[in-house]
């Protein structure tokens, strides 16, 4: 208990020094008796409970107040039925509404059962924080409208019959509990959104009963807004564990320099984001670290763009695939543009992201009181602010625990290629993005970089056409020998289609058209479209190489409607493909009426056209 009495002898002198500032205000106020001075409300300071009152403190918030007893100047929670769960609070006179973030401490002693629940952040009963133990584990759970939004899972066993001390220190959605003086818990809450509220004592059953426990010697404290640090690991890409393996494919692009350690800003970056999210495991039970993250990317399709860019988008699949194995979180990826504000609402809301400056990458881990300075974990420099950077942010990659939809289109090419996306009936696309982005190697003074890659991505993608346009000019096409446009299509869940392209290596354009569906990805061919049919057979007809106006009309009549449809799901793909089989009928029946190229230019456009539009659904 000294330990209890010193914090509240503490507490205790600043209260009296508050009295005797009160007192010199009244004093200084006796020269005008008839001066009001405004009653004010004493709010309480500290909250203590040791029982020697009873539950005088406490309001029944469910359950039956019945089963809660005194026995021996300590609260009993004593319930002998299953799936039943009883729980008092602090009435709201001896609790202070101002508090936010809390030291709460307390005697836990679980006498019978298997069912300790421990609990704060009480709003009312569809709104609370509530760390579980069963048998060799605990869970520790936000619920958020009668919904579970945040869980982990890890082992710890609590006997029945010893007493432990309990010290909950909770400080802007960050929860670490001491058990007799020992760290167990230390996690940040990221869907934290300033849910504060008050300390409950609970017991439950569930199949199991009975459950019987007991609480005393409660304190608890208001904590000073400190610095927001989240709980991000440090790792560095020249850790030995892993700094002279080979990066990507760095041989090809920088065979003198082909490490981890050069090029693995972004590599380990992330390493950092998912550990800091619990991911400690590949679904194949590996540790995952930036040697083994490393190896994973590179055997996915789509792991690395060429030149050595990280794929965020192959990253964060990684993250359902860890979740199937182990019921851990998933994160889904966004681009953000370089705005320092929206790092510091990202660490507000308790989740870091990674940053970019020109030719390197790190994470925002954490925010000043002030909110003036950013906290980093640097892979590569020893800085712990951004500032210390002295560059400007390029861009903010967010990670957001939710992962309800994935779709993408990402299309990368070397950067003195021109490359377009448009939608194929004109629709503005307003998510779309491009830049062009490359890494520089941090331990040579001379700036070496990979080469430089430019970006177009597309999220959330309407199922549809789209207009995909590469160019190629003279004066880089030799440069391009063997070197390809990379067009990965993600449907909702986040798997990949690869539909990447080689590059000519003479100037050309190259049109293709880009079918996309939010279920099946997507596929990609040499550009056909209703409308160029309709164009050509309207060319054909006035160059006289269609010789009947009649045929014609005809054609012109049945190719109208698909290509004046727009189609929103696979169902309308499906509905304007079934229009390709008749056209082609009545093209082979008429071929006489045109010149042998005009049936064969129709007929191969037809045939492409067949390529993006399923006649059924699959």
């Amino acid at each position: 208990m000294q330990h209890i009495f010193n914090q509240l002898l503490h507490f205790t002198l600043n209260c009296l020094c508050s009295s005797l500032l009160l007192l010199g205000g009244l004093l200084a106020n006796l020269h005008n008796p008839f001066k009001i001075i405004p009653a004010t409300y004493a709010a309480p300071t500290t909250f203590q409970e040791d029982f020697s009152q009873g539950f005088t403190k406490w309001q029944l918030a469910r359950g039956d107040m019945s089963l809660w007893s005194i026995s021996g100047e300590q609260a009993k929670a004593t319930v002998r039925t299953n799936s039943t769960i009883t729980e008092i609070i602090p009435k709201d006179e001896y609790w202070n509404p101002n508090w936010h973030n809390l030291t709460i401490e307390f005697d836990y002693t679980p006498l019978q059962g298997i069912d300790r629940n421990l609990s704060f952040g009480y709003q009312d009963t569809s709104n609370w924080y509530d760390l579980h133990f069963v048998d060799s584990f605990y869970q520790l759970a936000r619920v958020q409208g009668g919904v579970v939004t945040f869980s982990v899972f890890h082992n710890y066993v609590l006997a029945n019959g010893k007493t432990y001390h309990m010290k909950l220190i909770l400080n802007k959605g960050n929860i670490q509990l001491y058990i007799d003086g020992a760290k167990i818990i230390d996690e940040t809450d990221w869907t934290f959104n300033d849910n504060f509220g008050k300390l409950s004592l609970k017991a439950t059953t569930g199949a199991a009963f009975p459950t019987v426990v007991q609480f005393d010697n409660i304190l608890v404290i208001p904590i000073a807004d400190v610095d927001t640090q989240l709980n991000v690991p440090l790792l560095k890409q020249t850790d030995p564990q892993w700094k002279d393996q080979e990066y990507d494919q760095a041989h090809i692009w920088s065979p003198n320099k082909q490490t981890i350690s050069s090029w693995g800003c972004a590599l380990t970056s992330m390493a950092m984001i998912l550990q800091s999210y619990g991911l400690n495991k590949l679904p194949d039970g590996q540790n995952l670290t930036p040697a083994t993250l490393n190896t994973w990317l590179k055997q996915q399709v789509d792991g690395y763009i060429d030149g050595g860019e990280v794929n965020w988008n192959a990253a964060t699949r990684l993250t359902r695939l860890i979740n199937t194995a182990y019921g851990t979180t998933k994160l889904e990826y966004t681009r953000l543009a370089g705005n320092l504000t929206k790092v510091k609402t990202e660490i507000l809301a308790a989740r870091p992201a990674i940053l970019e400056i020109p030719g390197h990458f790190l994470v925002a881990s954490g925010l000043s009181v002030d909110q003036q300075t950013v906290f980093i974990k640097d892979p590569f420099y020893d800085y712990t602010q951004f500032s210390q950077h002295h560059a400007n942010l390029a861009s903010v990659r967010q990670f957001v625990p939710s992962m309800t939809d994935l779709s993408a289109i990402l299309i990368a090419a070397p950067a003195n290629v021109s490359i377009s996306l448009a939608d194929s009936g004109g629709d503005p696309l307003t998510s779309l993005q491009t830049w062009t982005e490359f890494i520089q190697d941090p331990s040579q003074t001379n700036g070496a970089s990979s080469p430089t890659v430019r970006y177009i991505l597309l999220s959330k993608p309407k199922t549809r056409i789209y207009d995909f346009k590469v160019t190629v000019t003279a004066d880089n096409a030799a440069s391009l020998f063997g070197k390809r446009v990379q067009i990965y299509t993600y449907n909702t869940w986040g798997d990949v289609n690869d539909l990447s392209q080689p590059l000519p290596n003479i100037a050309k354009e190259l049109n293709f058209a880009l079918w996309y569906g939010t279920t099946y990805g997507g596929s990609i061919n040499s550009y056909a479209s209703f409308h160029q049919l309709r164009t050509d057979l309207a060319s054909f007809r006035q160059s006289g190489q269609i010789k009947s106006a009649a045929v014609f009309l005809q054609l012109d009549k049945l190719l109208s409607y698909p290509d004046q449809a727009r189609p929103t799901d696979q169902a309308s793909f499906v509905s304007i493909g079934r229009y390709l089989d008749p056209i082609q009928k009545m093209l082979d029946q008429d071929k006489t009426f045109m010149t042998a190229p005009a049936y064969q230019t129709l007929s191969a456009e037809l045939k492409l056209l067949k390529a993006i539009y399923p006649t059924n659904i699959y």
